[in-house]
């Protein structure tokens, strides 16, 4: 947002889930672009990776996949008993 890194999220293999609150000022005058950069099969990091979230590399020098994209809307709201 307004060319600075908000938030990123390394492969897990696991919804990345963004809470967008803090960014409500923000938005009202700055857009906010998604970036997704694909996994190179020879990227280092994968060797910390629990083998069972690696994606299959066959035939593929990189992986990026993308599934259904979903916005929903959360509340929150305290409550106190007395």
């Amino acid at each position: 947002m307004n060319g600075e890194l908000q938030t990123d999220d390394l492969y897990t293999s696991k919804p990345w889930t963004i809470g967008l609150k803090k960014y409500q000022e923000a938005l009202k005058t700055n857009d906010m672009y998604f970036y997704f950069m694909p996994m190179y099969k020879d990227a280092s990091y994968l060797s910390y990776l629990d083998k069972n979230v690696i994606p299959d590399f066959t035939n593929k020098k990189s992986f990026l996949e993308i599934k259904e994209p979903k916005i929903s809307v959360e509340y929150k709201v305290k409550v106190t008993l007395h």
